[in-house]
């Protein structure tokens, strides 16, 4: 018969078990493995069953390496590559075939990634019940590999060692570099080569998990608490060994100060819950008649420590706190310092201080080694910690621990006690902690932390036992157990893999976890576990003083539970042998529990039981948690037993002394009403006169009498009940208002009086009850003096007797107290005290209004209670104030402070002189200054504000802006530098980029020089010699005119610190790259080699391929030399990866392409008509993005996709985000293409934008994005499809190359070549500070001209700098069709520390070889196997060999492509160039010339009212830039000195100053008319892509995050906006128009003026209104007809020639996605199925818009299709051409000249999931086969429809000819 299920569940510990004996109970095994039975709360033989599958023998155990290797030799062993990405589902991972290949097999193959080991542990017992016999190797598909179960737990032991390997070699690379004494190297070699890897720290209680997180002590990291506690440990053997003071010094873990901390969190009163080390320290201060200290550590959230000590003196207690960054001791440990105290040690004083005497900390991580110190200092005098002994009292810490646990490696510590360890091969003893019963003190033995000493000492009477290390074996044995909570031998029966590591544990149903020692996590235990085992609860301690017990009987009651000492297996030399534990109990003995417990009852019953001080403290103290007022008798021992419950006056008997189990027993069904005498609920006589009064105290033993008799005995009045007599009074007072308490239920007053219900009572009725209720109360609240006196009937005596002098001894009368003993008013005062956010529902009734009132307006509010109660907003204002509802409105706040000042300095009779303004505020005004002068001058009118007269005064003190690159470029470097206190070996980042400029000269005059120059032309601005000549001067440079502004920035690296304007000069649109190279080439030259050394380590730059080629020619030039960079690549036979970094003079720097701007040219490359990418059998189109954004609940917006904007940020970050990633894998996983598309390249993007992920992962995501792109370029080849249809564009290639060349080589950079280490931020280097710069220009004025700049610069320092303050949370990213989006300044999730921490070559080696794997794995998803290419991976030279330059994703396009709406700066500028041109010609009248003489005076007053208000606005904010520069000027130096440290601090100061959307799966109707995907051949249900989607969510940007629209959202910059009324130039420019206009039809009708007005009209307004969109338009509706008639030309001479005209293409057979035809492509005749078609409009920049369907061949332009190519008879097969021999299918990119023949749905046939498809036999024969016998004249047909008639130079001539050439390319 089966045992029945059991729901108990066992973890198994990653270990090195034996396997257990095969299951006896293989015949109940049958009934449940094949039977589809579920792995839940199975049978215990179940589970054994899968322990002794998944078990180690020995002899693949001893493939691993052993658990006593030292650390060295670890570091010496290679392991096999991590497989980082698997995309098997590790359910498909098992198989029924039985195991075929040995385990150590694995030591050669890849380890797969812990992650998915436990997978595949969650699964192994469901497997085993479906009947799986083994694990099916995934990654050689080409053999048939079966692994053993085991393998899972070979693995995770696999992962342990390589992980302490990786953590070690870090440790000890991170000792190599630092500075130290040869001696400490030499030292921490020894250790390590002593020391085993597996382990933990057990002689110092074993706080790590495992010996391997000790390595964290060798780095630059912030250490955790149990670093903390391992160094407060060692502290604690130095302090017992050399402290004169030892007896009186506590050094307390940190487990005490989170417990102060957790005090003011307690749900009920303190101590209720308490945790016991609060308990038992305040035992050990009380039973302390000398002054005693607490030393410890405090944790100061959210990631810092400070040091401090509690002084305990007669009376009071000290606390003085000491934090090296000066912060205030925690609040919460205050508090909780607080009621700890006034509940241990009433009445006495507690003092807080915070002058403790530490070091100042300078960087983020050292706080718990100066924390440290600082105890070191102030017990021992130990110098103080200082930066420059950083590192060296890191790596000191360090070897104090490991050299004293290199010593003690046999031993453990339990109890404070080194115990000795037998050496088996599973550990037999349980990790103590050195304070789980309390710290150092002489008072409690046994209890006590007295010191952790190398030898051991057991106290019983007078009798020591000493053993040392050097004890023999037998005293050893009997040390061992003596002291072990655990049994110190193994079972028989113990399961085979009991020890196994938790983390990779599988939960076993079914197997009761013994308290034998191998189901206990052994000392060894690798660093992995998830949870440490759970510690049995050790039986109390044997009082040292009690003579009763014999030496004996101490060992008898020591000895292990369970256990047996078998003696004969002793051998001779005295040697433990393992002792027989079992599970049925037949060898049956007494637990160390049991026979203590009958001692210390025998001597209770005879009358010799002694109370041990410290037991009965800590006895009384659980006691006076259980019930305030117990008493127990101490003076009589027989009565040891006895408590005696207040509640019910009952004595209830203990099971033995010390123990309150039955008490808590009674306490649970006592309900106070089982005793009805007279003593129920009342003190006995003998607590009555006892000589304490405090509840819970008892009758004292001995001389009571005889000292009560001595005293002086004073009436004194009754100081009523205080906090003293109870705790929760206070609390009490806190939480009601009432004046007094305690009276009859209402309900009950209202049935005497009036024999009704309350709620029936009328007002005066209620009042009556009322009145009568308040004259039963029983209390009375006192509180301002926080006191409760007894009234009514048994009122308060008012008197009560006391010491004579002594007022502070007085106790409360016995009516006062007798209120304790009220069940109402214990449950009055035990009520918690409501939340302030709360008390606003407390009744009115219980509201003491009146003296509220009274008290407000004795303040002088009374006016805020006035009648109008909820409706007064100055009331409203006060609560929400109160409640922090304005915490975050600094500038309103700071707008109130401005407001009460000026009321103030007006009733003092002064002005706003001198005033000193909030910065919030002032930065407000000075930005709404700049925005609007005249909304600013209404506003400070109102609300007050510095006048327009000091921010003229301000910006008196800046230099005007000059173009071009010279000395004022240098000079404004050099402020910018001193301005923030950067250091000038700080890096610094630069960026260039081009953007639109206004055509047009304008004069000005430099009063300096006093001369007239002319700016608006290329190069520097021109001399005006004579004014009269000024026309003539700028007819003659019209060819000069400037289109493009050219402005570089410099940026300091650090988050919130704003950009500077370095340089702008105006250039022409026809620069090339020499040109653009010169003028970067001055620039470079000027920073670098000028006196101050500017470190500029980046060139950033757009995408342009001017400027990609411009950066090129400084190495063709020489004015730059390439330093290189190698990294092995992964692919056998590949050239390594060259990563190439630029050297100018001594500089060296590297070239960077914007991040931003690389993703959205990846996404209009996705969006392109122009193009159709496939990888490997999928293709990718417009129309796909297009299903996701139109489905329920998307996650992308319409507006994305539809009338899309380009340059959108916010739009690109959507597409790529891990939701719209989820969502394709959740709706449509079988577009694998799209997912994997969107998954490599979005995380490439955020290995730039990411704040949070380390460098180690971004390089590994753009080398992924690497080599995905080249093994695509190597699918491309193999399969033979045309780069320019079927790639992105070369611009595309050429931009990623460049940002995967710039990040590794800021990784280079800033490790290998900064003198400090810094923090490297990569999303701050690229153009978008240059962006946001023209963002700023157009804000103001939105068509600027060169003059406009000049004045402009200046005044965007304060635009900026309020711009990088402001907190990026109100940020919306959900906007649509908003432009670019900056997040530059936004580092709120950085950790900078973190980010200064870089990979060395080796980890690149290690993660480039895993980046390889994960983009080799993706390629094996979409079908096709890179590392098959005989062809060797393409390079780019061959990939842009045969580029096509027409319908490329021109990025040069993009950028032009801003706005194509005329401004009306423009609009005003060409109708006075008309004007100019008409005028020249002498042809307007009189009257018109002086109508547009008026209208130049207009625009001349208009540029004078541009003039003034770029005049006014504010050139810089002092106080921001003051504000900025306290903050980081200090730290900023620090960078420079001392690296990595001061960026962390900037990080935590940056914090300290400022103050992910989840996705839901819901389902979603896919379009049935979506854009169909390829037909795959892979098994998709064995693939897993949720590995994807959470690496993605992993590794994305908040930008991404935040940008998706999520349920219920609302577009949020779609609004259509109302029709706006014309500007102030629109309507000149129209008025100039105008007066042409009538001047031309009042002139003579003779031909010139003809001519003229007709050329006029052409130029007029109504032509600018009209634009070119809508002929190009029109030309493509007349186009489609021509089209048509072309093809009908072409073909007229071919059979079927009338149907190939129209390709049978109509209103009603219809070109739509899904569609089938016959395609002639590769020279062939083919069957294509439609995927999604384009049209395009006219002109040369117009874009292929996608369409749903078209009734027109002629009027469709691209066809991108799969497929199918003749086979036999009517079929056609997928896997065609060059793609057959890759078993992929094929896809095309064609024009509509391709597509001949509609065929109808009833036709054809799909077979085999589209792998086949046949044609209908009639359909074969008539159609089909009439086509394919005239394929050469077809052939010839379709070449000549793609050639064009020869028209001048049209675009559609352009494209024709494109399209033939790509074509031909295609055959």
């Amino acid at each position: 018969m089966s045992e029945p299920p059991t729901s108990s569940t066992v973890f198994l510990y990653s270990g090195s078990p034996t396997p257990a004996p095969s299951n006896p109970n293989s015949t109940s095994l049958h009934d449940w493995i094949g039977k589809e039975k579920a792995y839940k709360d199975v049978p215990t033989f179940v589970s054994q069953e899968l322990l002794r599958r998944v078990a180690l023998s020995d002899v693949e155990q001893a493939f691993l390496p052993s658990k006593t290797l030292p650390i060295s030799s670890l570091l010496a062993i290679k392991f096999t590559q991590v497989q980082t990405l698997t995309l098997v589902l590790p359910a498909s991972c098992f198989s029924e075939k039985e195991p075929n290949t040995l385990l150590n097999a694995l030591l050669e193959w890849p380890l797969p990634s812990r992650e998915y080991v436990n997978k595949l542990r969650d699964l192994a017992g469901q497997a085993m019940l479906d009947g799986k016999n083994s694990i099916k190797e995934w990654t050689r598909k080409d053999k048939q590999i079966y692994l053993p179960f085991s393998s899972l737990t070979f693995w995770s032991l696999l992962h342990d060692a390589l992980a302490a390997k990786i953590s070690w070699e870090r440790g000890l690379g991170w000792v190599k570099q630092q500075k130290i004494p040869p001696t400490l190297a030499t030292r921490v070699e020894a250790v390590i080569n002593r020391v085993p890897w597996t382990g933990s720290v057990t002689s110092l209680g074993g706080f790590l998990s495992s010996i391997t997180d000790m390595a964290l002590f060798l780095s630059r990291e912030m250490l955790s608490d149990s670093h903390v506690d391992l160094m407060l440990a060692r502290l604690a053997v130095r302090v017992s060994k050399s402290h004169p003071d030892k007896d009186s010094i506590i050094i307390a873990q940190t487990e005490f100060g989170q417990a102060l901390s957790g005090i003011p969190k307690y749900k009920s009163a303190y101590p209720q819950g308490a945790p016991d080390c609060l308990i038992k320290k305040a035992s050990q201060l009380r039973g302390s008649t000398t002054p005693i200290w607490i030393w410890s550590i405090g944790h100061s959230p959210p990631l810092h420590y400070g040091a401090y000590f509690v002084e305990k003196s007669a009376g009071a207690l000290n606390v003085n706190w000491g934090d090296p960054i000066k912060r205030p001791q925690p609040a919460k440990i205050t508090n909780g310092l607080k009621k700890w105290v006034s509940c241990h040690f009433p009445g006495s004083r507690v003092s807080f201080s915070e002058d403790l005497k530490c070091a100042s900390q300078n960087d983020n991580y050292s706080c718990s080694i100066i924390g440290i110190n600082t105890l070191k200092n102030g017990l021992f005098g130990d110098p103080l910690w200082s930066p420059k002994q950083r590192d060296v009292l890191r790596i000191t810490e360090f070897l104090d621990i490991m050299e004293y646990h290199a010593g003690k490696l046999n031993f453990r510590l339990v109890h404070g006690k080194l115990v000795a360890t037998i050496q088996t091969s599973i550990s037999t003893m349980e990790m103590e902690n050195p304070f789980s019963n309390g710290s150092l003190s002489s008072n409690s033995p046994t209890d006590s932390d007295s010191g952790i000493e190398e030898i051991s000492h057991l106290q019983s009477g007078d009798s020591t036992v000493k053993i040392s290390e050097s004890s023999k074996e037998n005293q050893l044995e009997f040390q061992t157990i003596a002291y072990s909570n655990k049994p110190a031998s193994t079972t028989a029966t113990v399961s085979p893999l009991s020890d196994l590591n938790v983390k990779g544990a599988i939960p076993v149903h079914g197997l009761k976890r013994t308290a034998s020692a191998a189901s206990l996590a052994a000392d060894s235990e690798p660093s992995s576990m998830l949870s440490p085992p759970k510690k049995k609860r050790a039986a109390p301690s044997l009082p040292p003083g009690d003579k009763s017990l014999s030496p004996e009987t101490v060992s008898k009651a020591l000895a292990p539970k369970s256990s047996k000492i078998n003696k004969s297996s002793v051998n001779k030399s005295s040697k433990v042998s393992k002792t027989s534990v079992t599970n049925d109990g037949e060898e049956k003995k007494q637990g160390r529990t049991m026979t203590l417990k009958s001692s210390l009852n025998e001597a209770v019953r005879t009358g010799s039981f002694q109370w041990n001080p410290t037991q009965l403290e800590n006895y009384k103290s659980k006691l006076q948690i259980l019930d305030p007022h117990f008493e127990i008798d101490e003076t009589n021992p027989t009565l040891a037993r006895l408590v005696r419950h207040s509640k019910c006056s009952e004595n209830i008997t203990m099971s033995m002394p010390y123990d309150t189990g039955r008490f808590k027993q009674h306490l649970q069904s006592c309900k106070g009403k089982k005793n009805t005498s007279a003593a129920a609920n009342t003190r006995t006589l003998d607590f009555m006169f006892s000589s304490s009064r405090q509840p819970g105290i008892v009758k004292a033993p001995g001389k009571f009498k005889a000292s009560f008799s001595s005293k002086v005995i004073k009436l004194w009045p009754c100081p009523g009940l205080r906090a003293v007599d109870d705790e929760r009074i206070t609390q009490y007072l806190e939480r009601t208002e009432s004046g007094s308490g305690g009276g009859i239920s209402e309900r009950i007053l209202a049935e005497e009086m009036f024999g009704k219900q309350y709620s029936m009572l009328d007002s005066s009725q209620k009042e009556a009850v009322t009145l009568k209720q308040l004259q039963t109360h029983r209390w009375r609240l006192d509180h301002p003096r926080k006191r409760i006196f007894a009234i009514g009937e048994k009122k308060c005596l008012e008197n009560v007797e006391g010491e004579n002098g002594d007022h502070t001894t007085v106790k409360p009368c016995t009516e006062c107290k007798a209120l304790l003993s009220i069940q109402a008013f214990r449950t009055a005062i035990v009520k918690h005290v409501p939340e302030n956010k709360n008390r606003q529902f407390v009744p009115h009734r219980y509201q003491n209004a009146a003296i509220g009132d009274m008290h407000v307006r004795n303040r002088g509010l009374g006016n805020l209670l006035s009648e109008e109660s909820e409706d007064n907003i100055f009331l409203r204002f006060a609560r929400q104030f109160a409640q922090g509802k304005f915490e975050k409105d600094n500038v309103f706040i700071d707008m109130i402070k401005v407001m009460v000042a000026r009321v103030e300095r007006e009733e003092r009779g002064r002005g706003m002189q001198n005033m000193q303004y909030p910065p919030a505020f002032d930065e407000w005004c000075h930005e709404l200054l700049c925005i609007r002068p005249e909304a600013y001058r209404s506003f400070q009118l109102a609300f007050g504000g510095r006048t327009e007269r000091s921010f003229l005064q301000i910006r008196s003190s800046k230099p005007s802006f000059m173009q071009g690159i010279g000395a004022q470029t240098l000079e404004r470097a050099r402020q910018y530098l001193k301005d923030y206190g950067y250091p000038s070996d700080g890096p610094l980042a630069t960026g260039v980029d081009d953007t639109k400029l206004l055509a047009c000269f304008r004069p000005y005059y430099d009063g300096s020089q006093k001369k007239w120059f002319m700016v608006g032309g290329t190069g520097e601005p021109m001399l005006v010699a004579d004014i009269e000549r000024l026309q003539a001067q700028i007819d003659e440079a019209k060819d000069l005119q400037a289109t493009k502004l050219r402005l570089w920035t410099m940026s300091i690296p650090l988050p919130r610190i704003p950009p500077l304007i370095l340089a702008a000069s105006p250039i022409s649109s026809k620069n090339n790259a020499i040109q653009l190279a010169k003028m970067e080439e001055s620039l470079l030259q000027l920073l670098i080699h000028s006196n101050q050394k500017f470190n500029v380590i980046s060139l950033g730059s757009d995408g342009t391929s001017v400027e990609r080629e411009a950066r090129r020619e400084l190495i063709r030039s020489q004015v730059a030399q390439p330093v290189h960079y190698h990294i092995q690549h992964p692919a056998p036979g590949s050239s390594p990866i060259i990563i190439e970094l630029l050297k100018i003079g001594e500089q060296i720097m590297v070239s960077i392409q914007d991040s931003k701007h690389l993703r959205k040219t990846m996404r209009n490359n996705a969006f392109t008509g122009a193009k159709s990418p496939v990888l490997g059998r999928f293709l990718i189109c417009y129309q796909q993005v297009c299903d996701i954004a139109l489905a329920t609940d998307s996650p992308i917006y319409v507006r994305d996709v539809k009338k899309l904007d380009r340059q959108d940020d916010r739009a690109a970050a959507r597409l790529f985000s891990a939701s719209t990633l989820d969502f394709l894998v959740q709706h449509n996983s079988d577009n694998l293409g799209l997912i994997a598309y969107l998954f490599v390249f979005g995380d490439m993007v955020d290995a730039y934008q990411s704040r949070t992920i380390s460098h180690l992962d971004r390089v590994k995501l753009v080398l992924r994005a690497k080599f995905f792109k080249e093994m695509w370029k190597s699918f491309l080849s193999d399969a033979e499809y045309n780069m320019n249809r079927h790639f992105i564009s070369h611009e595309a290639d050429d931009i990623m190359d460049i940002v995967i060349n710039g990040y590794m080589g800021l990784i280079y950079i800033h490790r290998d070549f900064l003198e400090s280490r810094f923090p490297l931020l990569p999303w701050m280097h690229g153009t978008e500070t240059n962006e946001h710069v023209f963002g700023f220009l157009r804000g103001m004025i939105a068509d600027f001209s060169m003059l406009d700049v000049l004045r402009l610069v200046p005044k965007l320092g304060v635009r900026l700098m309020a711009a990088c303050k402001r907190k990026s949370s109100k940020v919306d990213f959900k906007k649509c069709a908003a432009g670019y989006s900056h997040t530059y300044s936004d580092a709120d999730d950085a950790d900078l520390h973190f980010l200064s921490l870089f990979p060395t070559d080796t980890e690149i080696a290690s993660t480039t070889k895993d980046a390889y794997e994960e983009a080799l794995m993706i390629w094996e998803l979409l079908g096709y196997d890179p590392t098959s290419n005989v062809g060797g991976l393409v390079s780019r030279s061959q990939a842009m060999a045969s580029k096509d330059t027409d319908d490329e994703i021109s990025d040069d396009e993009e950028e032009e492509d801003i706005d194509e709406q005329v401004s009306d700066r423009q609009e005003l500028q060409n109708a006075l160039d008309a004007t100019a041109a008409v005028q020249a010609k002498g042809l307007p009248s009189n009257q018109t010339d002086d109508a547009l003489d008026e209208c130049g005076y207009a625009v001349a007053s208009l540029n004078i009212a541009d003039l003034d208000k770029i005049e006014k606005l504010p050139e810089n904010d002092p106080e921001a830039l003051d504000e900025i520069k306290k903050a980081l000027s200090h730290i900023l130096a620090t960078i420079s000195a001392q690296g990595a440290q001061g960026a962390a601090a900037v990080d935590e100061l940056l914090r300290s100053a400022a103050g992910q959307t989840s996705n839901q799966d819901i389902p979603m109707d896919m379009d049935s008319g979506s854009a169909p995907s390829s037909t795959p051949t892979l098994n998709i249900e064995r693939t897993d892509l949720s590995q994807l989607v959470a690496m993605r969510y992993n590794n994305q940007s908040r930008e991404s995050a935040e940008s998706t629209r999520t349920k219920g959202s609302e577009l949020t910059g779609e609004a259509k906006p109302g029709a706006k009324p014309p500007t102030e130039r629109q309507l000149l420019a129209r008025k100039i128009y105008e007066v042409l206009r009538l001047d031309a039809e009042q002139g003579s009708s003779t031909g010139l003026n003809r001519r003229v007005r007709h050329t006029t009209a052409a130029t007029g307004a109504d032509n600018i209104l009209t634009g070119n969109a809508a002929n190009a338009q029109a030309a493509a509706r007349t186009g489609a007809a021509a089209v048509v008639a072309r093809r009908r030309k072409e073909f007229l001479n071919i059979e079927l020639g009338a149907d190939l005209a129209t390709a049978k293409v109509d209103l009603i057979s219809k070109l739509a996605c899904g569609v089938y035809g016959i395609v002639f492509v590769e020279n062939e005749l083919m069957i294509g199925k439609v995927l999604t078609l384009y049209e395009r409009g006219g002109g040369k920049t117009a874009k292929h818009g996608l369409v749903s369907e078209s009734s027109s061949v002629g009027s469709v332009s691209y066809l991108p299709i799969q497929i199918w190519q003749h086979h036999r008879q009517q079929r056609f097969r997928a896997a065609c051409g060059a793609t057959r021999k890759l078993n992929l299918p094929r896809y095309a990119h064609l024009p509509a000249a391709a597509f001949l023949y509609f065929i109808p749905d009833g036709s054809i046939k799909v077979l085999e999931e589209g792998a086949m498809i046949e044609l209908a036999a009639k359909f074969f024969d008539e159609i089909y086969i009439k086509l394919f016998r005239q394929k050469v004249k077809i052939t010839l047909a379709v070449k000549k429809l793609l050639v064009t008639r020869k028209k001048k130079n049209t675009d559609e001539d352009e494209d024709d000819l494109s399209a033939k050439r790509t074509y031909d390319d295609d055959v």
